[in-house]
């Protein structure tokens, strides 16, 4: 048997010359081949058990008395798991480097550092050879070659990649007592070839993923035509010496799936991800079930993102519902004491009538919920969480056998289910050990062994992956994935007095800048022989990032030892865009996928703005397109109307100058469809109303396209949820038909229903530690609800109806829609009256005093508007104002009402016709197929510019015309419109 070692090689399963009895290993291959040979079995125990055993062999050792354990009792009383799980990564590194933590404690032993004999009482009371580590195996294996030198075991040869005198731990050891064995132990060195540093800077890892699928297609295309050679090969055998290795330092998700658009295979490799629930279930579900009331939160991120070898736990249409039933009312309380059904309870009963799976997920998850609010202890509950989530993972196992999938798929999802069947087995063991664990260390327990998360498997005909720059070989092209700096900060594990303790015990230590510094030159030394294309994202997950330090000390010489220094040059991946990507040799044509901003087809020019007064629509509302003569001449007819009856006159040339000659780039995102008819609304909720003004795009992609996101924001926080409870204490005190008028009153009858409706509309209120928070929202609404009732009694107005449901037919007036009709729908908060007079009043809970204010005395609120034109009567329209609850005032335009009022912009009456104006103005773009995200959008970027928006808003000749603020600030496909990100 020939064996090529290098420190850097575990897990890597090809190798450049391979033969029948020739392996590539590690550290780890080579400590597993040697206990074969030596005719010693190791397996070594699970790291989760391992730290449960140390932990009671810690507890143990206070106990029994021993001194040294005094050091670390508080923070073993403080942080138990986290106290042990360090303790044991200390005493195997101390092992590994040679040292018996076992003599530290005999009788007689000189003095010995404080955490030295710490490590020597817990080993007393530690049991390895029952829980043994890498590190025993290690020392076993020395001992085991030094007792008993005779035979070479049937090695042939050892080629090492490094100098053996350099390698840490007990290694230098174990190939000396090798070389005594008379097994040749020979220095090996790579053949180098042409070197070469390409850096290529780009945004952020979404466009590193882009530019290196494309780097990828191209040196594939440069190899020649491999798929079919591609079909015959098999795990484990080389690639060409052409086709590239790829170094990912980084996670490949992203790259795996530019991968898949262009038909090439995943790499599969994935990071220490043990915070998301698709790889850390487990702890989810302690978490979940630790919290009373159930945290709606982790409940909905468990229904929308956990996952069993890559199935979601739960149906699409189970996880749906219940999702909405949350996003509704963030409570899993079934129906009220009255018997009320609740949107939990009723999206129960709906999936209890679907029958069959649906029927069945539901079940499961209330047994979850039991297990929550059953109050059994820590330990029982995390087995019955152990023993749900073994359940699910049997489910799925039995879903993959009884379908007809390929066997490769089949057999990938019984194996990951497998793997996670394990872990529950070895969590269930680690309880065993433990005992009796608080809610913490469980779930300390259950990350202990997610954080490694399922093993990947890259896909036959993939690109050749490592994970570290030194395992590379051979010469051929590398691409860098992931060249981004760790930000990893290393320091000595052991202080001076340790270090020196050890080293007259025979112990190995390395600093940890001589180790770095080691590791740094054999990375080097295996980059330096490659074409190496690196990969560097500016920012990762929204933070800044650098290049990794490898990629300076590669285009620097900084010695013999080290890289002699490559030719270094950086790209912007800006750079690459155009019909030919080109990078270096590697060349593909590029097929540009939908449509950039702003893009025009030749009948559909954008018009030129000349010099001087406008004369035209086209050149008033430069950012809209028509090609309608009809629509044009009745907008043009429209606005003179409007003019005079305002007395406006037409802008300057100065002033249409400043208008209209902004800064390239701030054109809003703009797309064509080929028609726009079947995109006309029959139906707007105010909602809906505010978004289509705000920015048709978006609206058009949220709502006739239905495209959601699904996430956490749709379930209500904050003054979003209070909010929704405050309305419904509202609206039961008013259909009461009692409705208060004294303080006492409101008191009363606020204590009547504040529980209940707080169960029902904010439960995450009521758990723990938000007692000083939820006395706190009692309050403010007995204040300012106080001061609602006792208010509008005070001034003589009768309070007529809560949360009024109303529909009402809107008729387009222009003659080109021919009185085209829309439903217009909503609920208004509070109906009420005043001498025969209807009065609309809107609640709010806001932080924000001024800014309903704003809206009025700016003639922009809209929500009043439509409220007062639904309630309008024999062409007279209501009194209307807003609640501010929060703060319990009222704001409004007719001093009528109570509080301070507001001087208006406009009445609601004009601003109502201006809504009907702008709601044209937009469905005239869309029957021509024009989906503008204009003019909310327009305003944003013309701020952020540093522009004045001043003569942007006049009403009628004003480019954004009639706008909703901040348009995008709560939209979920902001991203996809292009109001955020490129597209």
């Amino acid at each position: 048997m020939i064996i090529e070692f290098g420190y850097f090689l575990d897990g890597v399963p090809w190798s450049d010359r391979p033969a029948l009895g020739t392996l590539r290993v590690g550290p780890q291959g080579l400590l597993d081949v040697l206990n074969t040979r030596v005719a010693r079995s190791y397996e070594p125990a699970p790291t989760a058990t391992r730290i449960a055993a140390y932990l009671t062999a810690l507890r143990e050792a206070i106990e029994a008395g021993w001194e040294a354990a005094a050091w670390y009792e508080p923070s073993l009383n403080s942080d138990p798991w986290g106290t042990a799980e360090r303790l044991l990564f200390l005493r195997d590194s101390a092992v590994r480097s040679g040292w018996d933590c076992r003599e530290a404690g005999r009788p007689g032993s000189k003095p010995v550092p404080v955490r030295l004999a710490a490590l020597a009482a817990a080993e007393a009371h530690f049991d390895k050879a029952a829980y043994p580590g890498a590190a025993d195996a290690l020392v076993l294996l020395e001992w085991e070659l030094r007792e008993s030198p005779a035979g070479n075991l049937g090695i042939d040869r050892i080629e090492v990649r490094e100098d053996t005198s350099q390698l840490p731990d007990l290694w230098p050891t174990i190939f000396d007592h090798l070389r005594a064995r008379g097994i040749p132990v020979e220095r090996v060195t790579e053949p180098a070839g042409a070197g070469s540093l390409t850096i290529v800077s780009c945004a952020d890892e979404g466009d590193a993923a882009i530019q290196a699928a494309r780097l990828i297609a191209a040196l594939d295309e440069k190899a020649g035509d491999r798929a079919g050679a591609r079909a015959g090969d098999t795990p484990g055998e080389p690639a060409g010496e052409d086709a590239p290795t790829m170094v990912a330092t980084r996670p490949t998700q992203l790259l795996d799936e530019a991968l898949a658009d262009r038909g090439l295979p995943a790499l599969g490799v994935a990071g220490p991800e043990a915070g998301q629930p698709r790889l850390n279930v487990l702890g989810l579900l302690l978490r979940l079930t630790d919290s009373t009331p159930v945290d709606v939160y982790l409940l909905d991120e468990l229904l929308w993102s956990s996952q069993v070898a890559g199935r979601p736990l739960l149906p699409k249409r189970v996880r749906s519902r219940l999702h909405r039933a949350l996003a509704e009312e963030p409570s899993v309380l079934a129906e009220e004491p009255n018997g009320t059904r609740t949107a939990w309870g009723k999206a129960l009963d709906d999936l209890a009538e679907d029958g069959g799976e649906h029927a069945v997920a539901a079940a499961q998850v209330l047994e979850l919920l039991d297990i929550a609010e059953g109050g059994e202890s820590v330990e029982a509950r995390a087995r019955m969480v152990a023993q749900w989530l073994a359940d699910r993972v049997v489910d799925v196992r039995t879903w993959a056998s009884e379908r007809n999938l390929p066997g490769p798929e089949r057999e990938s999802i019984e194996a990951q289910c497998e793997q996670i069947l394990t872990q529950i087995r070895v969590f269930v063991a680690a309880l065993n050990i433990i005992g009796s664990p608080d809610a913490a260390m469980a779930r300390r327990l259950a990350f202990s062994f997610a954080a490694a998360p399922l093993t990947p498997v890259c896909e036959v005909g993939a690109p050749r992956v490592v994970t570290d720059p030194g395992s590379l070989s051979g010469s051929g092209p590398v691409v860098w994935w992931g060249a981004a700096d760790p930000g990893v900060e290393v320091r000595d594990l052991w202080e001076d007095d340790e270090e020196s303790y050890l080293a007259e015990r025979g112990a190995r230590i390395i600093p940890a800048s001589a180790r770095i510094k080691w590791e740094t030159e054999q990375r080097l030394a295996a980059l330096s022989g490659h074409p190496v294309t690196a990969f560097v994202p500016r920012k990762i997950a929204g933070e800044p990032a650098s290049a990794h330090p490898l990629l300076a000390y590669l285009a620097k010489k900084e010695g013999e030892s080290v890289s002699a220094g490559l030719k270094a040059a950086t790209v912007d991946s800006e750079e690459l865009a155009g019909s030919q990507w080109r990078l270096g040799e590697a060349a593909i044509p590029l097929i540009e996928v939908g449509l950039r901003r702003p893009v025009y087809p030749e009948e559909l020019e954008r018009p030129r703005i000349d010099d001087g007064t406008p004369e035209s629509l086209e050149d008033i509302y430069p950012w809209y397109i028509f090609s309608d003569t009809e629509i044009l001449d009745a907008q043009e007819e429209r606005m003179k109307t409007r003019a005079e009856k305002a007395g406006i006159t037409v802008p300057t040339e100065d002033r249409w100058s400043r208008i209209t000659q902004l800064p390239a780039g701030l054109e809003p995102p703009t797309r064509l469809t080929s028609h726009g008819t079947a995109l006309i609304p029959s139906r707007l909720s105010y909602s809906q109303l505010e978004k289509f003004l705000g920015c048709t795009m978006c609206w058009v992609l949220e709502y006739p396209l239905r495209l959601r996101s699904v996430g956490l924001d749709d379930i209500p926080a904050g003054n979003r949820m209070v909010g929704t409870a405050v309305h419904a204490i509202i609206e039961r005190i008013i259909a009461s038909g009692e409705i208060p008028r004294t303080a006492a009153e409101v008191g009363d009858a606020i204590d009547a229903h504040f529980l209940t409706c707080i169960s029902r509309y904010a439960s995450p209120l009521q758990r723990g530690g938000s007692s000083l928070l939820l006395e706190d929202v009692r309050q403010r609404v007995r204040d300012s609800l106080t001061a609602f009732f006792v208010e509008l009694a005070r001034a003589g107005i009768t309070i007529t109806g809560a949360e009024q449901k109303f529909t009402k037919t809107l008729s387009l007036p222009s003659k080109r829609w021919k009185g085209r009709e829309l439903d217009y729908t909503g609920y208004r908060d509070v109906d009420a009256e005043i001498d025969g007079r209807p009065i609309v009043i809107d609640v709010k809970w806001s932080n924000s005093t001024s800014w309903h204010r704003k809206l009025i005395t700016e003639g922009e609120a809209i929500q009043l508007a439509g409220y007062s034109w639904s309630r309008e009567v024999d062409g007279q329209p209501p009194l209307t104002g807003y609640f501010l609850a929060k703060h319990g005032i009222f704001v409004s335009a007719d001093p009528e009402l109570p509080g301070s009022p507001a001087t208006p912009g406009r009445t609601a009456e004009d601003l109502w016709d201006e809504v009907i104006w702008s709601l044209e103005q937009r469905l005239d773009l869309l029957a021509v197929g024009i989906v503008p995200a204009t003019p909310g959008q327009i305003r944003r970027l013309v701020t952020e510019a540093g522009l004045d928006t001043k003569p942007l808003l006049q009403p009628d000749f004003g480019i954004l015309n009639l706008s909703v603020k901040n348009p995008c600030t709560y939209n979920v496909t902001r991203h996809l419109c292009g109001a955020e990100g490129t597209l």
